[in-house]
This record gives structure tokens, C-alpha cells and sequence, in this order.
């Protein structure tokens, strides 16, 4: 995973990713601030050691035209400033070659560092599997979210960014 630590002059924000390639990170469009500066950190699971990760710079941004809040099309690329070293802690994450839909009831994993009850950023990475739903199914639970082009997955009160209120 990717931390993303993105700066404007009004905040500090954190963002997730996933290595692609040894110079290319895959994350979200919307984790982007107008003005923004960004610093990705590799091989950590805490936020509080980061100096134990490689640091980048990023050197470029391409996120897709037709990305629209809420969040359509919401992938963006970062091309880091140097490659990163691959190791025991560093790894490239291995995307699929189809373009198929993932199918109903694969199980999927999710992680990122957000949010906790606290509404604090969590200091470790948080990961949890959770399965693909029916997608008429999800349409139906919840139709103004739901985009066709969506993965509809989850269900059960599961998310690696969000603690389940009681």
C-alpha cells in the first residue's frame, strides 16, 4: 500500500494507494486538492513510521477527464519523482488482464488508513475483505449512489475507511 499524505494551504489530507508499477501509483481522483503537494510513502503499515518507508515526490498526476464528484470515474495515476525498490515490504500490486466484471460473491480485499470512530485518521492500515454484491441488488439498496460502472461490494457493515456506527 500507498500512504499519500497531500498538503494544500489550508489542510492536510490522507490518501491510499497501491504500487503498479515500480514508478506508478494507482489511487483515487478525489484524493487530489487544487493547489496541492503530495508525498507517497511505501513499505509502512503506520503512519507514525514513515521515516522506516521510501519517500517520493510526485512528479505527475493524470486522473481521467471525465471525472465527476460524486465520485464517477475517480482513478487517478501518480508518476513518483524516482522508482521505487522493490522488497519484502514494497511490492507491486498484480491488476487483472480482462476487462470483465469481477464477479457476484468474489471476495475482495480493502485497505486504506482512514477515518475511525475518533473521526481521526487511524495510524495503522486497516484491511478487510469484503464481497462483490448483485449489482440490481445494490441499485436497489441504494440508488443514489449506485452508477452502473460501479463495484457494488461490501453489505454487511465492512469498510476499510469507516467504522460502523452503533
Amino acid at each position: 500500500m500507498a500512504l499519500i499524505e497531500t498538503t494544500d494551504k489550508r489542510q492536510k489530507s490522507i490518501c491510499a494507494g497501491a504500487l503498479i508499477k515500480e514508478q506508478w501509483v494507482l489511487t483515487a481522483a478525489h484524493c487530489r486538492i487544487k493547489g496541492w503537494t503530495a508525498t507517497v510513502i511505501l513499505g509502512v503499515d503506520k503512519m507514525s513510521e514513515q521515516s522506516k518507508g521510501q519517500t517520493f515526490g510526485v512528479a505527475k498526476f493524470v486522473s481521467r477527464a471525465n471525472f465527476t464528484k460524486p465520485p464517477e470515474n475517480d482513478l487517478m495515476l501518480l508518476e513518483l519523482n524516482k522508482p521505487a525498490t522493490l522488497n519484502k515490504n514494497v511490492a507491486l500490486l498484480d491488476l487483472p488482464n480482462t476487462t470483465d466484471d469481477v464477479k457476484v460473491n468474489t471476495t475482495c480485499n480493502v485497505a486504506g488508513w482512514g477515518k475511525t470512530a475518533s473521526d481521526s485518521f487511524s495510524d495503522t492500515l486497516k484491511e478487510v475483505n469484503i464481497t462483490v454484491m448483485n449489482r440490481i441488488l445494490c441499485k436497489s439498496n441504494v440508488p443514489k449512489s449506485h452508477k452502473e460502472n460501479f463495484i457494488c461490494a461490501g453489505g454487511d457493515g465492512k469498510d476499510s475507511c469507516q467504522v460502523k456506527k452503533k
